[in-house]
């Protein structure tokens, strides 16, 4: 069954994370498997016009980080020698929240303290985040960075022990294709 696109909608208007195209035209590339599912299924496209291509992220231009950049962004974000990294806007489906709450039960049930660096824009929803961390007792040990340059997050992929993808949602899941890349 195809769903009608909403009223005034149409090509070139975005519905739901998807940018719409006529039907008749040779066919629509999205970022991941989900977009491209919720475009045949919102958008009412047939299968045959929608196609998913993740392409290789903008780490791969850069040449690996230096001796020189490692310790830059070291010295400069105060990095401990082991810690998480989870590169993302701090939307709520980022999941941040539930991500903060593993890391108070690893400390409270398991004694384990693990660090969290969080690298991304900082919305309106950080504010909740930084209160949430504050409440947990996490303060210094979940850190949010805000927005970091490109060099400067292939640093951080350098210098991390694993990535963290808590996220309810993905369009094309681009910290993973970054990790790999890294």
């Amino acid at each position: 069954a195809q769903t009608a696109l909403p009223a005034g909608s149409g090509p070139g208007s975005f519905v739901g994370g998807f940018m719409v195209g006529p039907v008749a035209s040779p066919g629509q590339v999205t970022s991941g498997h989900l977009i491209a599912q919720q475009a045949r299924a919102v958008g009412g496209l047939p299968e045959e016009k929608v196609w998913a291509h993740l392409p290789p992220p903008l780490l791969s231009l850069l040449p690996a980080p230096t001796a020189a950049q490692l310790a830059a962004a070291r010295q400069k974000f105060d990095l401990p020698p082991v810690f998480v990294l989870y590169p993302a806007q701090t939307w709520p489906h980022k999941n941040h929240a539930n991500l903060l709450l593993a890391l108070a039960v690893l400390r409270r049930d398991r004694g384990l303290t693990v660090p969290l660096i969080c690298c991304g824009r900082l919305t309106e929803h950080s504010g909740a985040l930084l209160r949430q961390a504050a409440t947990l007792g996490l303060q210094g040990q979940a850190r949010f960075l805000g927005h970091v340059s490109l060099p400067e997050l292939a640093a951080l992929y350098a210098l991390c022990r694993c990535v963290a993808l808590p996220s309810h949602f993905e369009g094309g899941g681009l910290p993973v294709g970054e990790a790999f890349w890294a």
